[in-house]
């Protein structure tokens, strides 16, 4: 647990190197640079059928902007990867995050160019894929009436519903899944199900705070359905219970990782709708997540109550995943207020991005450190 201690103490080690940091890091590059050398290769082929081609750069373009998309909000300005040409890319020094933002955006509207509207499960990307990844890019730059329109073309689709039980959220047949991994670890499901759920006799790897539970009010059903307790050693744990598997034996996997889920784009094209003084439509959609959830409609009414309550939304609706409290706590600016309380004194303003690993900036010079680091 010393690695996972560094993050928890805000004090992640570059030399050296704190090894889940590097692997951040170079397992988005290593994809990275096989998505490129498909993408190249692609372009070069004159074998393929159109339709084909095109849906397998689509879905290449999706993942490069995906895993940008992390890396920018992780880490600030990256190099900005976008060919195989390993001389060059050895070299390159960190680009604005804008201009990462930027190539982002032009991949996913290449890629809702070129894949295909639906497909026969959710494990490859589809426009509708790559318009809920745009809509929450649009969310974090701040473009209100394009994250509208986009999540909006999402719900309107009619392939997508929010489902009535929690506990079908995460499963193979999800109807809420807009995009799903499938896991390929023989007996295993999740990573996340692997990493929160204890095995019979241990104890929770990863506890909710106290402030998190306090998070969710009387009578929501994610407190049963998502949640769970464990008493090891007379001391008694809460720990995120979405994913249930942690290792059952089976060769077909019984729980998907859901990276997009129609309940982000709700929640997406209610604060898009709340920036634009939408109110009415704005709280209809975070009603329907509370409603789900068993909650009643929210009380909030102002333009500023109705941002909070959405706010306070995503937190007990994406609790432990995809990071999204954490990058969430960043985009809105609340992030040095927030955590300067709870993590005291330990929290200081630089800790909001993670270093650049030593190791990288070894082999390119041209790198330069995140402060603080």
């Amino acid at each position: 647990m010393e690695a996972e201690n560094e993050f928890y103490e805000n004090n992640i080690l570059t030399n050296p190197d704190n090894y889940i940091n590097v692997s951040f890091w170079n397992s988005a590059y290593k994809i990275i640079y096989q998505v490129n050398a498909c993408i190249e290769g692609l372009n070069e082929s004159s074998s393929l059928s159109a339709q084909i081609r095109n849906r397998l750069l689509g879905e290449c373009k999706f993942m490069r902007a995906y895993l940008f998309f992390n890396l920018v909000n992780l880490y600030g300005g990256v190099p900005l990867v976008t060919s195989t040409n390993f001389e060059s890319n050895a070299t390159l020094p960190r680009t604005t995050s804008d201009l990462v933002y930027e190539l982002i955006e032009d991949d996913l509207r290449s890629s809702e160019s070129l894949l295909p509207e639906s497909f026969s499960n959710k494990l490859r990307p589809t426009k509708n894929s790559a318009r809920a990844l745009l809509a929450r890019v649009a969310l974090f730059q701040s473009k209100w009436a394009e994250a509208e329109l986009l999540s909006t073309k999402v719900i309107e689709n009619g392939e997508f519903l929010l489902e009535s039980n929690l506990n079908d959220v995460f499963l193979p047949d999800s109807r809420e899944a807009i995009w799903q991994i499938m896991p390929v670890d023989l007996g295993y499901n999740t990573p996340l199900g692997t990493q929160f759920v204890p095995t019979t006799a241990g104890k929770p790897r990863y506890a909710i705070t106290e402030d998190l539970y306090n998070a969710f009010e009387s009578g929501d059903q994610r407190i049963d359905k998502w949640l769970k307790s464990k008493t090891v050693a007379s001391v008694f744990y809460i720990y995120p219970y979405k994913y249930k598997l942690r290792f059952d034996g089976n060769s077909t996997p019984s729980e998907y990782f859901v990276p997009l889920r129609l309940a982000e784009q709700y929640l997406i094209r209610a604060e898009a709708r709340a920036r634009q003084n939408i109110l009415l439509t704005a709280k209809d959609d975070l009603n329907k997540v509370r409603n789900r959830a068993g909650l009643a409609n929210s009380t909030a009414s102002s333009q500023m109550d109705i941002l909070t309550a959405i706010d306070k939304e995503r937190r007990t609706e994406f609790f432990c995943e995809e990071g999204h409290r954490w990058f969430d706590l960043k985009r809105l600016n609340t992030v040095n207020e927030t955590l300067s309380v709870i993590k005291a004194p330990g929290w200081q303003e630089t800790d909001q991005l993670y270093p650049i690993p030593f190791s990288q900036i070894l082999y390119n010079p041209a790198l330069t450190q995140n402060p603080g680091y």
